[in-house]
């Protein structure tokens, strides 16, 4: 029975699954391996009534680990409509047993879990624990620097950057993301604009690259003249936060009619860094 279930359960045949361990109900909630199929099914089935009478019962309980049996109640409470601190506390719950109990995949579930809610600064936090096991370091380091980039947390994603330049050096597309960073919350910018200098020999014809440059000229020395580091940066191969910075150095420079131009097609509810978001309020201001 447990090979039919589990390559049902991979195929995501869930229906299947609970066909077969509804009428085995008794053998499924007495051997682990079926009962976490069984509970699985009725979770992506939403059969919540099914879900809280298992998860009552104590020999139940007694073959599943704390943070899975916490993982279930943070997925009933949201089916449940529960308010979101419930939400937040059977959250950080899970995450602490699964640490404490050393099961990182559970960490990587209940982050993904957390991003798909957005619970953002409890997925980080998840995130960060499972990156304490060399295992599942990668993956939730990637992870960890996707959900603070949606949740513009600039220094949470800063120190992200950091770990991820370090355990992989030679992927330029992180060495130029920590320099921009770098250069948006005002840190280590001598060093950032000196390997910045380094990315644009490269990359001589990269619009971020040279975006990047200029920044770097314009954080550093704001007096200097500007207009020289504008040239050949192409705004529609930007981001929104590389456009919004864009149209502070233009309106620095004495261009404030194209720093207008460049911020004018940015959605209201673009994600940007709160760093982001002060520059396109400067960025759109008369010059005095």
């Amino acid at each position: 029975l447990l090979p039919l279930v589990t390559w049902l359960a991979e195929e995501r045949a869930f229906s299947q699954v609970l066909s077969l361990l509804s009428r085995r109900e008794e053998v499924a909630v007495t051997f682990q391996p079926l009962l976490e199929h069984y509970l699985t099914a009725l979770t992506a089935l939403n059969r919540m009534e099914d879900l809280q009478r298992l998860l009552a019962e104590p020999r139940v309980n007694s073959l599943l680990s704390r943070s899975t049996t916490d993982f279930y109640h943070l997925h009933l409470a949201f089916l449940t409509r529960q308010p979101k601190e419930e939400l937040r506390n059977r959250m950080k719950a899970a995450t602490l047993h699964a640490e404490q109990e050393g099961r990182v995949e559970t960490l990587l579930a209940i982050g993904k879990y957390g991003e798909q809610r957005a619970l953002h600064d409890l997925a980080a936090e998840a995130y960060r624990a499972a990156m304490r096991s060399r295992r599942t370091y990668a993956a939730a380091l990637e992870s960890l620097l996707r959900v603070t980039l949606i949740s513009g947390s600039s220094s949470d994603h800063l120190a992200a950057l950091r770990d991820a330049t370090r355990i992989w050096p030679e992927n330029q597309d992180y060495q130029e993301r920590l320099v921009y960073m770098q250069l948006l919350t005002g840190k280590e910018m001598e060093s950032a604009l000196w390997q910045a200098e380094k990315l644009l020999a490269i990359r001589p014809q990269d619009a971020a690259t040279r975006l990047l440059v200029a920044m770097g000229c314009w954080r550093l020395s704001p007096a200097q003249a500007l207009s020289s580091h504008l040239q050949g940066i192409d705004a529609d191969r930007l981001s929104h936060g590389q456009r919004i910075v864009l149209a502070a150095i233009a309106r620095a420079a004495g261009r404030p009619v194209e720093a207008r131009r460049n911020t004018a097609s940015i959605p209201a509810d673009a994600t940007l860094f709160p760093e982001e978001r002060q520059l396109f309020t400067l960025a759109r201001s008369p010059l005095p």
